[in-house]
């Protein structure tokens, strides 16, 4: 998705955290934000590689998949002992709460159709490139018309 429709502008993505297995999830948020003060492309590295191992999730995976992205370990460390990204996923939970996310992934596309009116969608659970594919390209040829 993020070749094929994000670079190319004409997708914008929106990544929020939504912690579903108490500790382990936030500190996989906590993690992965830390992880992306490094660069864009270790953030997804890193979500993706938790997404693919989620039902490993805690401190031993995440600190493996870090160790193993080579990472600057002491920039990584000061920023998961600082502290400083805890509440990001909290805000996010709630934020996802609010729009009535129940599980993980959802997936929202948003976006003005021909009419001028605003078109919500909501899918839940993980969706394949091709189904998602399928889906934006309908919205954006309603989109050109």
């Amino acid at each position: 998705m993020r070749e094929t429709y994000i670079a190319d502008g004409l997708v914008r993505s929106i990544y929020f955290h939504f912690p579903i297995l108490a500790e382990e999830s936030a500190l996989a948020a906590e993690y992965s934000d830390c992880v992306g003060e490094q660069g864009s492309d270790q953030f997804w590295e890193f979500v993706d590689g938790v997404y693919e191992r989620q039902d490993e999730i805690g401190l031993p995976l995440l600190a493996g998949l870090a160790a193993r992205m080579g990472l600057d370990r002491v920039a990584l460390n000061e920023c998961l002992l600082s502290g400083r990204h805890n509440t990001t996923w909290q805000i996010d939970r709630a934020r996802g709460e609010a729009m009535g996310v129940q599980s993980t992934p959802t997936i929202f596309l948003a976006y003005v159709d021909k009419d001028g009116e605003e078109v919500r969608l909501q899918f839940r659970g993980a969706r394949d490139f091709d189904n998602m594919s399928q889906i934006i390209d309908a919205i954006l040829r309603d989109i050109e018309k």
